[in-house]
C-alpha cells in the first residue's frame, strides 16, 4: 500500500491557438506565459564556468585586455571607444545608429585580439552580423529579426551556403546560420526590459523550433550598461545576473570568445543530425543517426534519410519534449523501405516508449500486436560518446538542476538560482506630504508580473520555486518504427475520415489495444485522435511514452496531454461521483477518452452520404432544416469542445454530458437530423456512456478512499472488465472488423458510409461564393 496522486496535465501556451493565429507580440507573450512568471536567475561567474561552452583553449581575459587597452580599445576611464567615453543612454541618436556598428566594432576587437592561455588559437566557427531592418529567412516566413547576432561562418560546413540552393537576399540572413541572438535597449527602464525579455525569449523559442538540429541556444540582452547572457534547452530556460560591459570587459571577453571559438555542438547544434537539399524535389531532408545499445554494451548505429515529416510542430514550447516524427529509410536498403523516426527529449525517470511495448506485448498474440507500432530500432542519442543528456556532460556540462526534487539547487550551495521575473510592471505611487517640492509627484514602484513569484534576496536556504519552475531532466532519444499510416486528426483534416469503414472500426481495434494495456495493468493516459493511426485498413495506438501502470505514484510534477479528450476526472481533478482526494488513472479514464473521440467526430463534424457529389451536398445543407440542426450539432460541439481562458473545455458542461447523456435522447436526435446510421452510432455512444459511468460509480462505492491509500489489485476487479462488453455494442452496427453479425438492421448499415466534414471546412464552403 501507498500514497498516490496522480500526474497533473500542463496547459502549454505556445502550442495553442494564441501563439499559432496571434500577432508577434501575443507569440511572443505566448513564450514567456508558458515559463511561468519567473525562471532562474545564476550569477554571471556561474554561468561561464557550467553553462557557456568552454572552447579548445582556455582564453586570458586579462592578457586580452590589456592588448585591447594598449590599442585604445577600451580604457579604465572611458570604457570602450566606440562609444566615445559615453554610456549608450547619454548619446544621442537612435538605439540602431547607437549599438549595431558600434557592438559590431567591439565584438570583432575582441575577436581579433584576444589571447589564449596555451598560445594556441582555436578555429572560430561563428561571426558577428547585425542587420535591424532587415528580417532574417525563416522556415515559418515570420519577419521578427534580432537587434544582432552570431552568425555561422560561410566556410563552415553547416552554414546553407554550403548545402542550400536557395539562398537569401544579400543583407538578409537565414535563421539555419543563426547561433545566438543579441537584443539592446539604449535605457534601462521597465519597459526596455520587459520588451528585450519578450524578444530574446520569442528568438530563443524560434531558434530551437524552426532548426531540428538545435538542442540548446543561448541570447544576450543588454539594457543601456547592463547586459544579461539567456541559455535554454528542453529542461530549463535561464538568465544571468547582470553585469555592467563597460566597466566589467573580462566578462564581455570571456562570453564572445566562448560562443565564438567552441565547437558547433557546444553551442547546441546536434552533430547526429545534418540537412541536405533535394534539388530535384526541390526540399529540404535530413540525414540522421540512430544510436542502439547491442547485446554486448557497444553502440550500433544506423544512418536514416527523411523523405517528409509527418510531425513537425514549430510552436513547441521551449522546455517541452518536442517530438518531431519523420518519414525516412534506412541508407543501407537498397529498396528504401519506408520507416518512421521518432525524435522526442524525453524524461529521464521514465520508462523508454520501445521498452513499454515490450512490456505490453510480452505475451501478445500476433492479432494483438498488430494493435501497436513495431518498434525496429531505438536509443538515446550519444555525442562524443556520452548519451545526449540535458543534466550530462554535453549539455550544462552535468550541472543537475533536478536534484533535490522540486528544488533548484546550486552548487555546493553557491550561487544559488534566484528568481528571474520576465515581465516587471510599474505602479504611480503619490508621494507623502513631506516629499521635496521639487521632487516628481509620483514615483515608480517596481510590482511583480505574477504574485505567485518573488525575488530571492539570498536569505531564504533554497529559492521559492514559483508554478512551473521545475522541470525533470531530459534524454535526447530516438526511435524507428515499422508502419508508416495516417492519424485520425490528419484524416479529418484531410476531409478522408469515414464513419462506417474507418471511424468505428478503429474504435473497436483501440478498445481491444486498450484491453491488452490493462491485462498488463498499463494505463495509456493520452488517447487522442492524433495517437491512433490507421495502416493497412486497421487502427494502432500510437504514443505510449506518457503510459505506465496503473496504481503506481507519479515519476513527474507535471504531464502534457491532449486536454480535447481528457476524462473528467483528470481535467477536474476530482472524482466523478464522490471519492476522497484526487482521482488516480485507471483503464476507465482511457475508455473515455475514446468516448470523448467518438463525440468529437460526432458533434464537430458533419456526416455527408459518400453518394452524393458536390452539388447535391451543397444544395441540400442549404435547407433551413438542415441549416437549423447543423446549428444544434455545432452548438453541442461548441459548448463540449471549445477551450476556455485556462486552456480547459467547460468541464461543468462536460460532467453533466458524461453522468445524464440528455444530448444524445432521442428527442435531441430528432433535432440534429442525423440519418439512421448516424443515429444508431449514438444509440451505441450512450452505452457506452452508461456503462462508464455505471463502472465510475462502483468503483467509488468500492474504494471511496482509493487515492490515500490503494491495494494493487483494485484496478484487476470486474468494474474494469468492461472491453468485451463495449466491443459486443458495437457489433450490432455490424460495422466492427471481424463481426459475424447477420441481422437485416446490420447489413444494412455495411451498405452505408458517411463522410465526416470538419464544421469548420463545412461552414467556409457554405459561405463561399
Amino acid at each position: 500500500m501507498f500514497s498516490l496522486k496522480e500526474t497533473p496535465l500542463k496547459l502549454d501556451w505556445a502550442s495553442s491557438g494564441v501563439f499559432i493565429k496571434g500577432t508577434l507580440h501575443e507569440q511572443r507573450q505566448a513564450v514567456a506565459n508558458d515559463l511561468g512568471g519567473g525562471i532562474p536567475e545564476v550569477g554571471i561567474a556561474y554561468m561561464l564556468e557550467h553553462i557557456l561552452p568552454k572552447p579548445p583553449s582556455e582564453v586570458d581575459a586579462d592578457a586580452s585586455l590589456r592588448i585591447l587597452e594598449a590599442r585604445n580599445t577600451w580604457s579604465p576611464t572611458g570604457g570602450w571607444s566606440a562609444f566615445n567615453g559615453l554610456t549608450p543612454a547619454q548619446m544621442k541618436g537612435s538605439e540602431e545608429a547607437i549599438f549595431n556598428e558600434n557592438m559590431e566594432t567591439i565584438v570583432k576587437n575582441i575577436l581579433g585580439n584576444c589571447k589564449f592561455v596555451d598560445g594556441n588559437v582555436p578555429l572560430r566557427g561563428v561571426g558577428i552580423g547585425t542587420s535591424p531592418h532587415l528580417a532574417p529567412v525563416s522556415p515559418t516566413n515570420i519577419r521578427s529579426r534580432p537587434d544582432a547576432c552570431g552568425l555561422l561562418e560561410a566556410y563552415h560546413p553547416l552554414h546553407t551556403s554550403n548545402w542550400y540552393t536557395e539562398m537569401p537576399e544579400e543583407g538578409h540572413y537565414h535563421w539555419f546560420n543563426i547561433v545566438y541572438t543579441l537584443e539592446y535597449k539604449k535605457k534601462n527602464t521597465v519597459d526596455s526590459r520587459n520588451d528585450n525579455v519578450l524578444k530574446i525569449l520569442w528568438s530563443l523559442h524560434h531558434v530551437m523550433n524552426t532548426d531540428h538540429r538545435r538542442r540548446f541556444a543561448f541570447g544576450i540582452t543588454i539594457e543601456n550598461t547592463i547586459a544579461r547572457v539567456w541559455y535554454c534547452c528542453r529542461q530549463i530556460v535561464m538568465v544571468s545576473t547582470p553585469f555592467n560591459f563597460i566597466t566589467e570587459p573580462q566578462m564581455f571577453i570571456k562570453i564572445f570568445t566562448s560562443l565564438h571559438y567552441s565547437d558547433i555542438s557546444s553551442v547546441g547544434f546536434d552533430p547526429t543530425m545534418t540537412y541536405i537539399w533535394n534539388r530535384e524535389e526541390d526540399k529540404i531532408q535530413r540525414r540522421i543517426v540512430v544510436h542502439q545499445q547491442g547485446a554486448s554494451g557497444s553502440m550500433i548505429l544506423k544512418t536514416y534519410i527523411t523523405t517528409g515529416d509527418i510531425i513537425s510542430d514549430e510552436s513547441q514550447i521551449i522546455r517541452s519534449r518536442a517530438t518531431r516524427v519523420y518519414e525516412a529509410y534506412d541508407i543501407s536498403d537498397s529498396s528504401k523501405t519506408p520507416v518512421v523516426i521518432k525524435d522526442i527529449w524525453v524524461d529521464v525517470n521514465r520508462k523508454l516508449e520501445a521498452c513499454i511495448i515490450a512490456e505490453v506485448l510480452e505475451n501478445a498474440t500476433e492479432d494483438e500486436k498488430s494493435l501497436f507500432l513495431t518498434v525496429l530500432f531505438h536509443g538515446i542519442v550519444q555525442i562524443n560518446d556520452q548519451s545526449d543528456l540535458t543534466e550530462g556532460p554535453n549539455i550544462m556540462r552535468g550541472l543537475k538542476f533536478s536534484t533535490g526534487g522540486h528544488n533548484i539547487m546550486g552548487s555546493g550551495g553557491r550561487n544559488q538560482p534566484g528568481i528571474f521575473i520576465l515581465q516587471q510592471r510599474k505602479e504611480r505611487v503619490e508621494l507623502s506630504d513631506t516629499a521635496s517640492s521639487h521632487s516628481s509627484l509620483y514615483t515608480e514602484k517596481m510590482v511583480l508580473f505574477s504574485t505567485n513569484v518573488v525575488p530571492y534576496t539570498g536569505e531564504q536556504s533554497n529559492p521559492p520555486v514559483p508554478s512551473g519552475f521545475y522541470t525533470a531532466s531530459k534524454a535526447h532519444y530516438r526511435l524507428v518504427f515499422k508502419e508508416r499510416g495516417h492519424s485520425l486528426h490528419h484524416l479529418t483534416l484531410q476531409c478522408k475520415m469515414k464513419l462506417s469503414s474507418v471511424l468505428i472500426p478503429a474504435l473497436c481495434d483501440i478498445i481491444r489495444a486498450l484491453k491488452v494495456m490493462w491485462k498488463t495493468s498499463y494505463v495509456h493516459r493520452d488517447v487522442s485522435a492524433a495517437n491512433i493511426i490507421i495502416y493497412k485498413g486497421r487502427a494502432r495506438l500510437v504514443d505510449l511514452e506518457f503510459a505506465k501502470k496503473y496504481a503506481m505514484p507519479p515519476s513527474n510534477p507535471v504531464r502534457t496531454a491532449s486536454y480535447s479528450f481528457q476524462a473528467t476526472e483528470q481535467l477536474s481533478e476530482n472524482y466523478l461521483l464522490g471519492g476522497i482526494g484526487k482521482p488516480i488513472f485507471n483503464p476507465l479514464h482511457d475508455l473515455e477518452s475514446l468516448w470523448w473521440i467518438s463525440i468529437w467526430f460526432t458533434f464537430c463534424h458533419f456526416p455527408l452520404c459518400m453518394g452524393d457529389s458536390n452539388d447535391t451536398f451543397v444544395s441540400h445543407l442549404t435547407g433551413p432544416q438542415t441549416q437549423q440542426a447543423i446549428e444544434e450539432i455545432n452548438f453541442v460541439g461548441h459548448v463540449l469542445f471549445r477551450l476556455g481562458n485556462e486552456g480547459k473545455p467547460n468541464i461543468n458542461a462536460r460532467t453533466q454530458a458524461l453522468v445524464d447523456g440528455l444530448f444524445l435522447q432521442d428527442a435531441q436526435l430528432d433535432r440534429y437530423k442525423f440519418p439512421a446510421t448516424v443515429r444508431n452510432f449514438c444509440k451505441i455512444l450512450d452505452n457506452f456512456r452508461d456503462k462508464l459511468v455505471g463502472h465510475f460509480l462502483k468503483a467509488s462505492q468500492t474504494s471511496p478512499n482509493m487515492s490515500v491509500v490503494v491495494h494493487a489489485d483494485y484496478f484487476s476487479r470486474p468494474e474494469f472488465t468492461t472491453h468485451d462488453d463495449l466491443l459486443d455494442d458495437f457489433g450490432t452496427l455490424g460495422l466492427a472488423p471481424n463481426d459475424q453479425s447477420s441481422s437485416q438492421s446490420s447489413a444494412m448499415f455495411k451498405n452505408v458510409d458517411y463522410h465526416l466534414w470538419p464544421m469548420k471546412l463545412l461552414q467556409d464552403q457554405l459561405t463561399r461564393p
